[in-house]
């Protein structure tokens, strides 16, 4: 029983750094501002080919926003039927590869319900008995939960800032069964709106938030053991 308790509590500690960085890659894919500021600063409109060439800030906000709504909305195997100008605005191979992200995106919101619901429930079951053994020890875990979570993030940073096109590599042939994300810049939009910069700084912004995120729980879970420090201990 020993054994079962100490992997729950290990689980509890993984737990953490998994909430805060699908929560904070689902923030990152839903706000629709991040990218019209990645499109502007990227000139993306400029970028696009064929009929789509030009596009306007109008057109380019449609996208912004119908990006994220086609990942929350449908079936997972849904195509996204994005209109622009009256058109489609990708291609069939491009429409597959959207399908493949939109899984993914899936995965993500999937494994923060998971891992929400688990440090939930640990955290609802263990009050039941804070009231012998105090709140130290789950406190301790969270700590050292936001500890994990800021050195995954220190890791991150160098791999961003040192081999980010090797990181972004690996992603794309660990993540994707086909090579549909192979795009080409002179025939697919996908690639000519969300150039390699974009998710750069996709992934800093997750970094940042992630980051935040962990720092706010280190600084909450240290101030509430130098209050108790003096008080009653326990195992």
């Amino acid at each position: 029983m020993r054994y079962i308790i100490k992997i729950i509590n290990l689980l509890f500690i993984l737990s953490v750094p998994l909430v805060f960085i699908t929560f904070s890659l689902a923030l990152v894919i839903n706000i629709p501002a991040l990218y019209q500021y990645e499109f502007n600063k990227y000139d993306v409109g400029h970028s696009t080919v064929g009929y789509f060439t030009n596009l306007n800030s109008q057109e380019l906000k449609s996208i912004s926003t119908g990006i994220p709504y086609y990942f929350n909305s449908g079936s997972a195997e849904e195509p996204i039927n994005l209109i622009v100008r009256g058109r489609e605005l990708f291609n069939e191979k491009e429409i597959v590869h959207m399908i493949d992200v939109k899984k993914l995106v899936r995965l993500d919101y999937s494994l923060l319900l998971i891992f929400s619901a688990f440090i939930a429930i640990y955290t609802l079951s263990k009050a039941f008995f804070f009231s012998k053994i105090g709140w130290r020890p789950y406190f301790l875990r969270l700590l050292l939960g936001a500890v994990i979570t800021l050195g995954l993030i220190i890791a991150l940073g160098l791999m961003l800032v040192f081999n980010f096109d090797g990181f972004f590599l690996a992603f794309h042939l660990v993540s994707f069964t086909n090579m549909f994300w192979i795009l080409d810049y002179a025939t697919d939009n996908l690639i000519n709106l969300f150039p390699t910069g974009f998710f750069f700084d996709a992934s800093i912004y997750l970094a940042i938030l992630t980051g935040i995120e962990a720092l706010l729980l280190a600084v909450a879970s240290i101030m509430f053991l130098l209050k108790t420090r003096t008080g009653r201990h326990s195992r």
